[in-house]
């Protein structure tokens, strides 16, 4: 993250790079609250599957914020 920052701050704005930059940063910050929360699950709560798949974790409802 850092060091999409640093290129954020070298990068025209306006550009194609800079669209890049900012999606990837975003991106980053997705990542991040993640993992924050897969830190902080207290118990499991899971949603439907689609058909053919199994249930799947609820991140949000299984963690505390």
């Amino acid at each position: 993250m850092a060091s999409l920052e640093l290129l954020a701050e070298r990068v025209p704005r306006g550009g194609r790079e800079d669209g890049l930059i900012d999606r990837a940063l975003a991106a980053g910050e997705r990542i991040k609250e993640i993992v924050h929360r897969m830190n902080r699950i207290t118990h499991l709560e899971r949603l439907p599957g689609q058909p053919g798949l199994p249930d799947i974790l609820d991140i949000k409802r299984s963690s505390v914020p």
